[in-house]
């Protein structure tokens, strides 16, 4: 189990930018990113994220506030010369601005994922998308053999399945993985876990 604590420059910026990761995940993917910042060319998140969806994360750390594709504008800001590519379902919310690139897709059909748009060798994939067992192991089956030779896949927001199940979960994933939890003491009893896929 990780704690939540020492704020890194990945936490600042995804504050800066109102994404929810920063209350769970950033200081943890520092440690997993920040070698790779200046070398990361591609990047990949399914599900960008509008206040309409990100509502019940807002009122679990009490704010209102939130930036459509916050995720995305985050790791424009930390991976300075990568192309940072979104997909997601509500064609509403896709953004098109500097470096970032996004496109409908959903998760859930096969046939709607992008790959002629995308092109592959990404150097990370993050599943921020459908919080759920099925959709998450159909991207994950579609979307891990995008990777770079040194990729890395995470699939976000496991924490909604009781600890037994995350371990059920991490051995039905075909490839080399391993589960990380966290705990924030300022939100309360909560668990948030992500896998981390490293084929």
């Amino acid at each position: 189990m990780i704690t939540v604590g020492r704020k890194t420059e990945l936490c600042e910026i995804a504050e800066k930018w109102g994404t929810d990761k920063y209350f769970y995940y950033t200081a943890f993917y520092h440690s997993l990113l920040d070698a790779r910042r200046h070398k990361t060319k591609k990047v990949l998140e399914l599900g960008i994220g509008s206040p309409a969806t990100m509502l019940d994360s807002l009122s679990r750390v009490k704010r209102t506030d939130y930036t459509t594709g916050a995720s995305l504008f985050t790791w424009e800001t930390y991976f300075p010369h990568a192309r940072i590519y979104g997909l997601d379902i509500d064609r509403s919310i896709l953004i098109n601005k500097g470096r970032i690139k996004s496109f409908y897709c959903d998760q859930t059909k096969p046939e709607t994922y992008p790959y002629k748009d995308i092109g592959c060798g990404f150097d990370l994939i993050v599943d921020d998308a459908k919080h759920e067992k099925e959709p998450q192991l159909l991207a994950a089956n579609m979307l891990v053999p995008l990777l770079a030779r040194d990729g890395i896949y995470i699939i976000e927001d496991v924490g909604y399945l009781p600890r037994e199940e995350r371990i059920k979960f991490l051995r039905g994933i075909p490839y080399p993985a391993q589960l990380e939890e966290f705990s924030n003491p300022a939100l309360g009893p909560h668990i948030a876990a992500v896998i981390v896929v490293r084929p």
